[in-house]
């Protein structure tokens, strides 16, 4: 003899696919009562619901969406290459404008009256305007180097806020399914005894 039991509302909201039906079987002779599917499956959610809402509240907490590699290997792989191209421009930057301050240091220290004093300012300001221009395209490269490694690399707030709370609810749901399996099984053996 076999009872089934359906469960489709949890406190008045729909709980979906894994609380469609449990059952308690009754044997004839020793009665066991087996409301496992009702303990592994509010377990497991629990379970999963709790590592969830760590993994949301670690990217909140930081602002990182990738804290570690097994989070997203390849984002990882791909933002520390950025990361790397990102200080390679900072040091290329610094260089051009070194190499300007000598630039202007070499240009006060021309005579002003020399004809050949003339073309060494004019091959110094060609210099200077050729390291400024490149020095312009290097920081542009930057902001959009830095940018797409933010991307890969920076949470979504709002995103992780929603995981954050759907965690924290299927956590207090798979609960309920607990305390209902064990309700449950205590109505039957009431029944029977």
């Amino acid at each position: 003899m076999s009872i089934w039991v359906k469960c489709t509302r949890l406190s008045g909201a729909v709980v979906r696919g894994w609380l469609d039906s449990v059952r308690y079987a009754i044997d004839g002779m020793g009665m066991p009562i087996n409301p496992s599917s009702f303990a592994s499956t509010g377990i497991n959610s629990w379970h999963q619901a709790q590592s969830q809402l760590a993994r949301s509240s670690e990217r909140l907490a930081t602002g990182l969406r990738i804290n570690r590699g097994a989070d997203d290997p390849a984002g990882l792989i791909a933002s520390e290459t950025l990361g790397a191209r990102i200080a390679e421009l900072d040091s290329l930057i610094v260089s051009t404008e070194r190499a300007n301050s000598q630039l202007s240091i070499r240009e006060a220290e021309l005579g002003v009256d020399d004809v050949s004093t003339v073309e060494e300012r004019a091959s110094i300001g060609l210099e200077q305007r050729a390291n400024e221009s490149m020095s312009r395209a290097m920081e542009t490269e930057r902001i959009n180097t830095a940018r797409a490694r933010s991307v890969i690399r920076d949470a979504d707030y709002a995103r992780e806020t929603s995981e954050s709370v759907r965690a924290s609810i299927l956590g207090e749901a798979s609960v309920r399914v607990m305390l209902i399996g064990r309700v449950q099984g205590q109505r039957v053996l009431d029944l029977l005894g």
